[in-house]
Parts: structure tokens; C-alpha cells; sequence
């Protein structure tokens, strides 16, 4: 009897430490699986998922662009290194745009908007390039056909002039023309007879108006010579008597034929 009982004692404590050590194997799924309580038998109690991976961005963060991102034109002025570089603030590529409305103007210019611009955070505006104010300089030598007068300004479309004038009001501008000529004018402004810039130093003789009409005396004839003077040293006659013996028959100067 009492061997029976300790055969039955020996049973027992076999099956209850069997219960306790029994290794449970779980499906792969469940295995990836963490868990906020220990097993307990074939129960699972509150499955803790993993976390899901995010992908670095730089739109992550607020107001950072990647710097392939930045617009042409710009510089970044703040940088951050990670999986791609980061930009956080950027500016205008000076050198690309050199002007703002104020440089063009102490330039006597005004921006050339269709030449590209760039806008800075701060708001103001930066261009490529300036341009003459046509409103001011709105004559070039392709719409004047006379003189190109006045304040010019120079852009990469060429020289543009504030007034286009005719000779006679250039020369009037410009102050050349002589009021008067004690000996008469001797040369006066291109395009404009009316206005004389040179005098003569003296009174020349108008040897045609005084009868000097023949360029060389007739043969057999007695003439007077007149020089005008002033440097014109040119001769002018007009016959006044026949050689001797000579006369002429409309005149009957003489007694023979001139």
C-alpha cells in the first residue's frame, strides 16, 4: 500500500512540472510580434506593432527645401547636411543679379523687367540688368534722320539721345552762328546757309558786278584787270580800247580793225 501511494505521489509531480515547462513554438508572424505581457499558455494578451520606418525628406521639416529644390538664380545661405542636403534660407545669386530699381536710377536708368528677375525673403527685387527710360531718351539713329542732340544714355540696345534737332536749331543750341560779318560770312554750318561760323577778314572786290566779265583780254585790245582780293588772287578784264592801229568797227575806235 504505502509503495502504491508514493508510485501515485511520483505521477503527479511528473505531470504538474511538465505543465509548467511546456515550450510553446509560435508561427513566424507572431514572432515579430512584441508583446506588453508574457505569454501565459496559448493566450496572447496586447500585441505591441513596430513602428513604422519614415523616409528622411527635407519637407519634413518646416520651411527646409532640398537644395535641388532651390529656384535657378538663388544662393542657399543655410545648409543642413543629412541623407540629402537641406536648404533653409536662401538668396538672390548676386552676380546673376546685380541691379535693384534704386541702382538702375542713380544709373540714370530704370529696370529692365524682361530681362529676368529675383525676389529676395525680405521682398525687394533684384534684376539681370537696366535700360535707358525711352520716355526721357526716346530718339536713336534709327528714327532720326537729322541731329541727335541733348543728355544721352547708353544700354545693350544702343545710345539713346533726349531731342533729335535739324542743323539750323543745333547750330542755334550749340551758340555757333555769328551775328554778323563786318566783310561778309565765309563759311557757314553744315545743312544751314542762314547760319555763318567763319567771317572774312576782309572786303572782297566783285569784279563781275563791276563789268569785269572776261577771264583774259582779246587780242589787239587794251583792258583793265581787276584781282577780288581777300586771297582770291583769280583776274578778271574788260576791254576798254583798241591797240595802235587797230579800232573796232562797232565802236570805231583806232583807225584799223582790232
Amino acid at each position: 500500500m504505502r509503495k502504491l501511494f508514493l508510485i501515485l505521489l511520483l505521477l503527479l509531480f511528473g505531470y504538474v512540472n511538465n505543465a509548467y515547462s511546456k515550450v510553446w513554438l509560435l508561427p513566424d508572424y507572431q514572432r515579430k510580434q512584441v508583446y506588453s505581457h508574457r505569454v501565459n499558455g496559448p493566450e496572447i494578451d496586447n500585441p505591441i506593432p513596430e513602428e513604422p520606418v519614415v523616409k528622411f525628406s527635407c519637407y519634413n521639416y518646416s520651411n527646409w527645401k532640398p537644395l535641388k529644390d532651390i529656384p535657378e538664380g538663388y544662393d542657399c545661405t543655410d545648409y543642413f547636411y543629412g541623407p540629402e542636403t537641406c536648404c533653409k534660407s536662401w538668396s538672390c545669386n548676386i552676380s546673376a543679379y546685380p541691379n535693384t530699381s534704386a541702382s538702375c536710377v542713380s544709373a540714370g536708368k530704370i529696370a529692365d523687367t524682361s530681362s529676368g528677375n529675383c525676389t529676395e525673403a525680405n521682398g525687394d527685387v533684384r534684376y539681370k540688368k537696366c535700360k535707358c527710360d525711352t520716355s526721357k531718351y526716346p530718339h536713336t539713329s534709327s528714327n532720326c534722320s537729322d541731329f541727335l542732340y541733348g543728355n544721352s544714355c547708353s544700354d545693350s540696345s544702343g545710345t539713346h539721345y533726349e531731342q533729335c534737332i535739324d542743323a539750323c536749331t543745333k547750330a542755334s543750341a550749340e551758340e555757333v552762328c555769328i551775328a554778323s560779318c563786318s566783310y561778309g560770312c565765309n563759311k557757314t554750318y553744315t545743312d544751314c546757309d542762314t547760319c555763318c561760323i567763319e567771317c572774312q577778314t576782309c572786303r572782297k572786290t566783285d569784279c563781275t558786278a563791276e563789268g569785269f566779265t572776261l577771264s583774259q583780254c582779246p587780242a589787239n585790245a587794251v583792258c583793265e584787270e581787276c584781282v577780288p582780293g581777300c586771297d582770291d588772287n583769280t583776274k578778271y578784264f574788260k576791254a576798254t580800247g583798241c591797240a595802235t592801229n587797230y579800232y573796232d568797227p562797232d565802236i570805231y575806235w583806232c583807225s584799223t580793225y582790232c
